[in-house]
């Protein structure tokens, strides 16, 4: 599987759910909720500089890689 979709996958579903639930979840103690919150940023911010990183390089050594 491509790289690149995984990469993508994460940011748009997996930190958006993270950070639906710690903005919108109230059973449970609020530290929890923060703690998905700071998940998902690192989330994006992981598999965003993966995602860049990766098409970059793609652009700099042409499409053989």
């Amino acid at each position: 599987m491509n790289p690149d979709y995984i990469n993508l996958f994460h940011i748009i579903v997996v930190a958006s759910f993270f950070w639906y639930v710690g903005d919108k979840g109230e059973s449970t103690s609020p530290q929890v909720f923060a703690a998905m919150k700071y998940i998902a940023i690192v989330i994006v911010l992981y598999h965003g500089y993966k995602y860049y990183k990766r098409n970059h390089l793609k652009n700099l050594l042409g499409p053989s890689m």
